[in-house]
């Protein structure tokens, strides 16, 4: 079971948010005096239909966990993340299991990223030009626009090996034997903790936003649902304004050097990592590191893939193109 989207799902939202604040029905949402900070006007909102409150005087809002957050005071880092998520559990009825913060992060075996020989780093790159029909399959079946993986190998950023995808990082080859499994994946020649994907083509240009995702499926994901994005209502941004990133896995963090190098990519920092624990683990230490940077003169905080409008859906493409874009469109706004 996926812990939190079980836990957003069981526990209602306007109950929980009904004991503490007095609400009134104003169509389909609901309004009050914000329990945050002092107000006479309610600008605190409560939407039960889209899973999150928010209020337009001091910005507070979320899910059912980040109200929990907030109110018991919690700190605001993964210890307090964690014991919110802790008390969100007991109210709705779930049991949580073997959750430590640094621990929860470690895979099976056939999910590490493995060392290799001398001799498996001189293997071969198949010719450029050669691309499977069964990788073409693989970005169909997940909605992403071929020609975004179509243009990744020919800039060189996907390789193939025996006609075996091979994503080309900043400092290493990560191999995927299978299209349809994350399972048996290989790091060639590099540490994946201090490695990004995508990274050659982001040097030229200083950029107002940079999205790091968590994975190459989301990665091209996102560059596919870009465009779509950028021309919903509201959002001023425009494609070419943003950088878009690859982190090899959800236990990614980065490094001082790798930090100075996003920084420098952009003014602003946005993550999509899945809504898991390892997920929350990997944005809270990314906002802690980006804050600690100059950057934080331009935004105190990072923001995150809005995950109140998907509860129970875990990966970026789970969602399809469509909502990504939709949903992508949402976190430009403002921007």
């Amino acid at each position: 079971m996926n812990t939190i989207p079980a836990i957003i799902s069981n526990l209602d939202l306007l109950t929980t948010i009904g004991r503490v604040v007095k609400l009134r029905k104003m169509g389909a949402d609901y309004t009050g005096l914000c329990p945050f900070h002092k107000e006479k006007t309610p600008s605190f909102t409560v939407s039960p239909s889209k899973g999150f409150f928010h209020c337009f005087g001091c910005g507070a809002g979320g899910d059912v966990i980040n109200f929990v957050h907030l109110h018991k005071g919690y700190p605001d880092d993964k210890h307090g993340k964690y014991m919110a998520i802790q008390e969100c559990a007991a109210m709705a009825g779930i049991t949580m299991v073997d959750y430590e913060p640094g621990k929860i992060l470690r895979k099976g075996k056939d999910d590490q990223f493995e060392a290799v020989t001398s001799r498996e780093t001189s293997l071969r790159f198949d010719p450029q030009e050669i691309i499977p029909d069964e990788f073409i399959s693989w970005l169909q079946q997940r909605e992403i626009d071929p020609l975004v993986g179509l243009h990744l190998c020919q800039s060189g950023d996907i390789k193939f090996i025996d006609g075996k995808p091979c994503f080309v990082y900043s400092n290493g080859v990560k191999m995927r034997p299978e299209y349809a499994s994350s399972k048996s994946m290989r790091w060639i020649d590099g540490n994946a903790q201090d490695s990004i994907w995508l990274l050659q083509h982001l040097t030229d240009i200083r950029r107002r936003l940079v999205i790091i995702c968590e994975g190459e499926s989301d990665t091209m994901m996102v560059l596919s649902s870009l465009a779509e994005a950028c021309d919903e209502p509201g959002v001023a941004i425009r494609p070419w304004e943003i950088a878009v990133v690859g982190a090899p896995q959800a236990s990614w963090r980065p490094n001082d050097a790798m930090l100075s190098l996003i920084t420098s990519f952009g003014r602003k920092v946005a993550v999509i990592f899945d809504n898991d624990f390892a997920g929350v683990e990997a944005e809270t230490a990314i906002i802690k590191a980006v804050s600690s940077t100059s950057m934080g003169q331009y935004d105190n905080r990072v923001t995150v893939w809005p995950w109140v409008f998907w509860p129970g859906v875990n990966d970026v493409c789970q969602l399809g193109r469509n909502k990504t874009a939709k949903t992508l469109a949402q976190m430009l706004k403002g921007i």
